[in-house]
């Protein structure tokens, strides 16, 4: 997970190129930039999501900012 973590965040490259500029309690960037990243998730990893996404929903604490992932880690045909 440590290695998810870390493919998931900004490097240095894709910080000056968004620009990110903390305004109060908000985070903004230049989304004039189109920036794609390709992120590989493996068997365990999709594993451990899948079971804290599961966790989440039979506690009734999913929100609506885990629908998505719900939905393509839970509910996908591949899952």
């Amino acid at each position: 997970m440590r290695k998810l973590r870390e493919d998931l965040s900004f490097d240095e490259d894709e910080h000056k190129k968004l620009a990110f500029v903390q305004d109060g309690g908000q985070v903004r960037w230049n989304e004039k930039v189109n920036l794609t990243k390709r992120i590989m998730i493996g068997k365990k990893q999709t594993d451990i999501i899948q079971k804290t996404l599961k966790k989440l929903n039979d506690e009734k604490k999913l929100t609506d900012n885990h629908y998505s992932l719900y939905e393509k880690f839970v509910d996908s045909p591949q899952s």
